[in-house]
């Protein structure tokens, strides 16, 4: 589960990721604006699930430093897998 605003650094661990694990299941969450940045072949080659921030957590500002934490937070509850390993930069 990759919940981020830096989708260079999300697209380079998946790969990494996926070199060591090519099973893994692989979410991602962002904002509209950061999955913009990953090409769409890209998004469906790497990621099992892409989730849109703003439709999951509408509520929550992003823009502000606060609001993203709580982001991260919140996407924690949005995995659909029964172990998760989180990891932040």
């Amino acid at each position: 589960l990759f919940i981020s605003n830096r989708p260079d650094e999300v697209v380079f661990a998946t790969r990494r990721l996926r070199s060591v694990s090519p099973g893994a299941n692989v979410t991602f969450v962002s904002d509209a604006a950061s999955l913009g940045d990953v090409a769409g072949a890209t998004l469906r080659e790497l990621f099992d699930v892409v989730i849109r921030s703003e439709e999951a957590m509408a509520d929550i500002g992003r823009s502000e430093s606060m609001g993203f934490r709580l982001q991260k937070l919140r996407g924690m509850r949005l995995t659909p897998y029964a172990r998760t390993i989180y990891m932040d930069s």
